[in-house]
């Protein structure tokens, strides 16, 4: 796989800024965007993350969205820990939902563009 992953479709930083790339094709090619640190929702459990590969190309990608995966785990533990194991909402949290002026803000990082829902 890594012989034909590297120097594959590579992007330069300049061309992933140029093209306006986000999410792991800019940050695979060297750019510092990350929706979940530009956009914070939580206080960040550890510091943001730093591809190892920057190359641009689709082994920086790939292995980019791996070391993703590991990072996601990482703060989904930490969040729970936080909830002190609880992973259900209670029945007062429950009862909101759907109630008029309550709203909430979802963000999607996209390869070329950020989606906002709400």
């Amino acid at each position: 796989m890594r012989d034909r992953f590297t120097g594959t479709a590579v992007l330069s930083s300049q061309q992933a800024s140029d093209l306006g790339t986000l999410g792991y094709v800019a940050r695979a090619s060297g750019l510092a965007v990350d929706a979940r640190w530009d956009h914070p929702v939580l206080p960040p459990p550890q510091k943001r993350l730093c591809y190892e590969q920057t190359g641009g190309d689709v082994l920086a990608r790939f292995s980019g969205r791996a070391e993703e995966i590991g990072r996601s785990i990482e703060m989904i533990a930490h969040l729970v820990k936080q909830m002190d194991g609880r992973v259900s909402a209670t029945s007062e949290h429950v009862d909101d939902v759907g109630r008029p002026g309550r709203s909430g803000v979802g963000i999607t990082e996209g390869w070329r563009a950020l989606s906002f829902t709400g």
